[in-house]
């Protein structure tokens, strides 16, 4: 028998736990983001995904179950458009590149920030599973905006099908999250469209509720999510939904509760 199997290890000690705690806390993260984009798999590059790096498309590797817009989806799957939303059964267009409001065209769809972009040199499509089937997310990185090269923007969107905390943040089954990381090239593009629509339905927040989800910097100015916050949209009890922008808690917050109990812990040690 192999020798380690027979080692009997200490067993680790509250304060160790404590600080190996710590040390997760402190792991890097996607500022901004919900879902740390490392944690996914990238489907897109440069070099791999889509052959057209423009406005290409590709089918989610989910099925989605839980209604949208209060009811459920014809067809479940999502496919996954570079230009910065997911869609449900027949696209638009070359698969969005003409931006159009909400509720316009009877299309499903949901959209963090649709905007004419392409993969570039250094943008990436990234899809999270979790292995429980709590949510779905989909999470562009760098991705540049055909209108102005140069320019760029990370963002992500996530389905949630059962209640889940994130970051601290509590979601129940049927909530969908926006959160941006990098929306530096805003000032420059037209407008941008974000929100949810199933055919004539739609749902964004309320700034952009007369607009129909799109937003322009000569309209509204800075972008109208801010830093660390994020789109909240949750089903409303009537076949819509909420749209609300709440802060991402901050990590310090949770790392000063367990530094509070690490202290807490060596005074009790030394009385």
């Amino acid at each position: 028998m192999n020798d380690l199997t027979n080692m009997i290890l200490p067993r680790p000690t509250l304060p160790a736990v404590l600080s190996l705690g710590l040390l997760g806390m402190l792991s890097p993260a996607s500022a901004a983001l919900l879902l740390d984009a490392s944690s996914g798999v990238v489907h897109t590059s440069a070099s791999t995904g889509v052959a057209d790096k423009d406005d290409g498309s590709f089918a989610g590797a989910y099925v989605f179950l839980t209604p949208f817009f209060g009811g459920n989806l014809t067809d479940p799957a999502p496919t996954v458009s570079l230009n910065g939303f997911m869609r449900f059964g027949e696209g638009d267009g070359s698969d969005g590149s003409f931006l159009q409001p909400l509720g316009l065209v009877g299309m499903t769809r949901i959209s963090p920030m649709w905007v004419d972009f392409r993969i570039g040199t250094s943008g990436q499509v990234i899809q999270h599973a979790d292995p429980g089937f709590n949510y779905y997310g989909v999470t562009w990185e760098n991705m540049e905006s055909v209108e102005f090269p140069g320019k760029h923007a990370t963002f992500q969107a996530i389905f949630f099908e059962a209640a889940t905390t994130l970051q601290g943040v509590d979601f129940n089954a049927g909530d969908i999250a926006f959160s941006y990381a990098d929306v530096s090239l805003f000032p420059h593009i037209t407008e941008t469209v974000i929100g949810l629509e199933d055919g004539a339905d739609f749902a964004t927040i309320p700034l952009l509720d007369g607009t129909r989800g799109v937003a322009s910097y000569t309209n509204y100015g800075d972008f109208p999510v801010g830093e660390n916050e994020y789109i909240h949209l949750r089903p409303d009890g009537t076949g819509n939904y909420t749209g609300t922008i709440a802060p991402i808690p901050e990590p310090a917050t949770a790392l000063l509760g367990a530094a509070g109990a690490l202290a807490l812990l060596r005074r009790r040690n030394r009385a």
